[in-house]
């Protein structure tokens, strides 16, 4: 039942965690594209700041800090820190990484294929080292969706590496509008798919049945 409540906050950490583990291994590539040097601390501040942080959030599920349960608030993060300690840990860990990995990928494919549709002239390349960051920026929760803080980001990015920005706002806007559309799609197939709460239980109860540490 834990694990249900916490299962958001975790696949938040994982993505988030992944995502930020790309912008730092793609950083000698990106500094390549971008010269100006504080938009080079600023990527770094952006990449070692979200695993800083994603690192501090699993701290708090160690046992020597069992003091964090006396507290509501810090009670809740130490839980769900632990469950996060618990899926590392297990098989099922390492594919959700993996998958976390494909699906940001694929995030920088489908912002390619905005650039392409607005005939903006940018290689893959340049995408990937500059998308990236400006995705780990968006997921900061100052905005609905991310909307707003994304399109800034991103005319900053094109701007630092020397492109359009105004080809940077148009594949933003392309994005989130081809973002926004697949998940109404998807929430109207979920919701025609008659799926209920109970089809919740059955996969919690077989994933717990398959995996005795839970």
């Amino acid at each position: 039942m834990a694990g249900r409540n916490y299962s958001v906050l975790i696949d938040r950490v994982v993505g988030v965690s992944a995502l930020a583990i790309l912008v730092v291994a793609c950083l000698p590539w990106t500094f390549n594209l971008v010269h100006d040097p504080m938009a080079r601390a600023a990527l770094a501040l952006i990449g070692f700041g979200a695993l800083g942080a994603a690192l501090v959030f699993l701290a708090l599920g160690l046992q020597h800090l069992q003091v964090l349960d006396r507290w509501s608030p810090t009670r809740h993060l130490a839980t769900a820190s632990r469950l996060a300690w618990r899926l590392c840990k297990s098989p099922v860990g390492a594919r959700v990484a993996v998958v976390s990995f494909v699906i940001h990928l694929l995030t920088v494919t489908v912002a390619w294929g905005a650039a392409m549709a607005a005939h903006a002239p940018v290689d893959f390349v340049h995408i990937l080292f500059l998308v990236l960051p400006v995705l780990l920026v968006a997921t900061i929760p100052v905005s609905i969706a991310g909307w707003g803080v994304r399109e800034s980001a991103m005319v900053l990015a094109f701007s630092y590496a020397g492109l359009a920005e105004s080809d940077g706002l148009i594949v933003s806007i392309l994005f989130g509008a081809a973002t926004l559309g697949v998940g109404a799609i998807g929430g109207m197939v979920w919701i025609a798919s008659g799926y209920r709460w109970r089809s919740v239980k059955t996969i919690e109860a077989d994933t717990l049945a398959h995996d005795p540490s839970a």
